[in-house]
């Protein structure tokens, strides 16, 4: 595509020498205006490269140079969860490092980029953009606020403060209601004239980790008071929506229980405590703060038959989670009961799993907030 002689591509590996000196490049121009955004530990040659596999990262040329590259993906830290998401769905894309030649800064290519991306994202239908910033780089600031980003919450990471932002694209009409998406906080998706068996998946309040940004898994770490509170606001939406629930399923970890206690009595719902639904054993990453392990953490999650070290693979996993939801399904047609599990981000993936089929990129990057609820039919 062309934008005032800008072309955009796949970058590729013959790239990466041209992307790693434009980014050192880039990264002095920052230091110079007191920007302390990047450094040696990030963005790593490694970074590029494992975007360059995932076919994810984007170089902007000018001139046969390139003027600047960018990362296009679904991939979340976790501080991502907490964040006030005007668009609660999955069908979103989030911008990575994007950055800029000094060679062509202040020539409107940061701008040319963010159209070619909105562009072509809503081509494909696309309903959202995220994407965090530094908060004490007032230039990028300006340029996404500019293009009508708008802050939905923040993060503290190792380099300091940042603003989580977004920029909603599509209508979002309907779509809810048809990919297993969040159905509570608009219309109500699932109140009435539905007669096909399903389920609601839910994630626990925010917990301690979540804000320490660390690797949680079987870890029993408490609900903040944050998470209770958020716990609240689900029992309330899920009394107003009218949405028939049964019985509520809970991880034994007290961030899920707690969360289910909550919603259970002041819905006057049944409580079960479901084991199958404890959150994957991490391994070696349990404990581990996200923001130095982010890249490698997402990696191996992709391989399905690692343990990290002593914890749980993604095959034992999904042997446990496809059985508990084989045994629901069954449970659904046979009593015409309608159940909520209430449990943890490593779960609703699985869970996702099970309804619709993805690459090993789209799993690793499925998410789900805190305490946002999904709907999945039989």
């Amino acid at each position: 595509m062309q934008n005032e002689n800008l072309t955009f591509r796949k970058a590729n590996e013959n790239d990466i020498e041209e992307i790693c000196s434009l980014v050192k490049a880039a990264v002095e121009v920052m230091e110079n205006n007191g920007i302390h955004q990047w450094d040696a530990l990030y963005p790593t040659k490694d970074d590029f490269l494992s975007d360059i596999k995932a076919q994810s990262l984007y170089a902007g040329c000018k001139g046969g140079e390139i003027a600047l590259v960018f990362a296009l993906n679904k991939n979340q830290d976790e501080a991502y969860f907490s964040a006030d998401w005007k668009y609660r769905g999955e069908n979103f894309c989030v911008i990575h490092r994007l950055c800029v030649n000094p060679k062509f800064q202040k020539q409107g290519m940061a701008q040319a980029a963010l159209k070619y991306i909105e562009d072509e994202l809503k081509k494909k239908g696309t309903q959202a953009i995220r994407l965090d910033v530094y908060s004490l780089n007032p230039f990028a600031l300006r340029l996404y606020e500019k293009a009508g980003y708008c802050k939905t919450g923040s993060a503290d990471w190792r380099k300091g403060h940042f603003w989580l932002m977004e920029k909603v694209i599509g209508g979002c009409e309907g779509e809810n209601a048809t990919r297993g998406e969040s159905v509570l906080g608009t219309e109500v998706a699932g109140a009435a004239g539905k007669t096909r068996p399903h389920i609601y998946v839910t994630r626990h309040g925010e917990s301690v980790w979540n804000v320490e940004q660390k690797v949680q898994g079987v870890t029993d770490t408490p609900l903040t008071e944050r998470g209770i509170q958020q716990a609240h606001e689900l029992a309330q939406k899920i009394k107003a929506s009218g949405i028939k629930i049964d019985q509520v399923l809970h991880s034994p970890l007290s961030r899920a229980a707690d969360t289910a206690k909550i919603v259970a009595e002041e819905n006057k719902l049944p409580l079960s405590l479901e084991v199958r639904l404890i959150e994957q054993n991490f391994g070696e990453f349990e404990g581990h703060e996200w923001a130095k392990h982010r890249g490698v953490f997402h990696e191996a999650k992709k391989q399905f038959a690692c343990d990290y070290n002593g914890g749980e693979s993604m095959l034992r996993l999904g042997q446990r989670v496809y059985n508990l939801l084989d045994e629901l399904k069954a449970r659904s047609l046979a009593e015409n009961k309608t159940f909520l599990l209430v449990t943890h981000g490593g779960i609703a993936r699985m869970i996702h799993s099970y309804f619709y089929s993805e690459t090993n990129e789209e799993f690793s990057s499925t998410n789900i907030n805190n305490c946002e609820v999904k709907e999945y039919f039989f």
